[in-house]
């Protein structure tokens, strides 16, 4: 039947009351709890240009294009339907919800979703619809990664501390030899003095 086929409680039907047609739709339905097939359907009759309050089901849409699907995430449905409100006519069979470009521990949310033209949400605007899950053992990959970038980072300052450390050493040297070069070139060898003539006899 079309309880099992989905879309029941959004689809409008035309029934025959005393020889009168009613547009109506499906409000509920109750099941038998042995055989499980349907033993009773309460529907709402809809008159002209009214508006109704249903609940939509969500369609997600590019799983193969989400980034954290890729790395091993997993599509979690939060929210299987949003309750709207719309003219019979326009009651949508299912609302897109996109996760492409999606990555792990991110979400989709009502603001995210363009609805059709006519349809509006009765729902909070920041409800979570979908969310990208991590794998197992994804917070351990993460930490060592976190891990390992920090060794990376110690080894590589270390190399440049020690060659830091053996500038500063030989900076006073340099500054001795610098003096010292200073005070040779300052100092002048003592001028000859001349002869002196011893006078004869």
């Amino acid at each position: 039947t079309k309880i099992y086929a989905g879309h029941f409680l959004t689809t409008l039907y035309d029934i025959d009351v005393d020889g009168k047609k009613h547009r109506v739709i499906p409000r509920d339905y109750q099941l038998d709890p042995v055989r499980d097939f349907p033993i009773n359907v309460d529907f709402m009759r809809l008159s002209e240009g009214a508006l109704i309050r249903v609940n939509v089901p969500i369609h997600v849409i590019n799983t193969d294009q989400s980034p954290g699907v890729k790395r091993g995430g997993a599509v979690n449905i939060v929210t299987h339907a949003i309750p709207v409100r719309c003219p019979p006519d326009r009651i949508p069979q299912s609302i897109e919800v996109d996760v492409a470009g999606l990555e792990i521990n991110n979400s989709k949310h009502l603001s995210d979703v363009v609805l059709p033209e006519g349809v509006k949400p009765v729902a909070r605007e920041d409800m979570t619809l979908v969310t990208i899950v991590p794998p197992s053992g994804y917070a351990e990959e993460l930490k060592a990664a976190a891990d390992a970038a920090a060794a990376a980072a110690t080894a590589a300052a270390t190399p440049a501390a020690g060659a830091a450390a053996a500038l500063g050493h030989r900076r006073p040297f340099r500054r001795r030899r610098a003096a010292v070069g200073a005070g040779t070139c300052i100092a002048r060898r003592p001028r000859a003095q001349p002869h002196q003539l011893r006078g004869g006899g």
